[in-house]
């Protein structure tokens, strides 16, 4: 993201182990993660959510706090214990009643979709004309209750020597969506705050 004078906006990635109920991240420190009140460097407990008066909680966070863009990983190859188990579905739904205010674009990462029949050659090429990657991600999108766009289908490495060009052009592409969404969210909450000719 570039503002108009050609400076480039730094973009971070925060990475959290999900939801889950022994190892997981406790569903107020997501909400609160969200929200920008916890800070880069603190040790998730997950028995325990921050506090008030841990050095690394944000009482009074700002725009540039706050997440921009969630993206949720599942893995295709076994989605009935990640997008199915009763309590992680609790817990799904908390955090989405938690941050629908804010309005927040959420994109579905589906890993590990090449352990779907894409189609009658495998070939990742067809991934987006496979009906079987098709109704894996419309099941997911309705789990979700997002649009059936923001499940995006990936392969992952895990047999391969090399790297291959489709796999790092739909990773890229992935990355390049999730950009965007965050870049679209940034300028819907700062157009009050920023002039006209701040963003290129």
């Amino acid at each position: 993201m570039r503002k108009k004078d050609g400076k480039i906006l730094p973009l971070r990635l925060f990475d959290c182990r999900g939801l889950n109920v022994v190892h997981g991240v406790p569903i107020e420190d997501i909400r609160l993660i969200i929200q920008g009140h916890v800070k880069s460097g603190y040790n998730i407990n997950p028995v325990a959510p921050i506090t008030e008066d841990d050095q690394k909680y944000r009482k009074d966070p700002e725009k540039k706090d706050l997440m921009h863009c969630i993206v949720y990983v599942a893995n295709a190859g076994n989605p009935s214990e990640q997008l199915t188990d009763e309590e992680t579905e609790k817990q799904i739904r908390h955090v989405r009643e938690k941050i629908a205010v804010q309005h927040l674009p959420q994109l579905v990462l589906f890993t590990n979709i090449d352990k779907v029949r894409i189609s009658n050659t495998n070939d990742l090429m067809d991934i987006f004309r496979s009906q079987g990657v098709r109704d894996t991600c419309t099941k997911a999108a309705e789990y979700m209750q997002i649009p059936l766009m923001n499940v995006l289908p990936m392969s992952n490495y895990h047999e391969e020597n090399l790297p291959t060009l489709e796999k790092d052009i739909l990773a890229l592409f992935y990355l390049l969506t999730m950009m965007q969404r965050a870049n679209e969210y940034i300028i819907r909450i700062t157009k009050d705050d920023v002039p006209d000719d701040f963003y290129d």
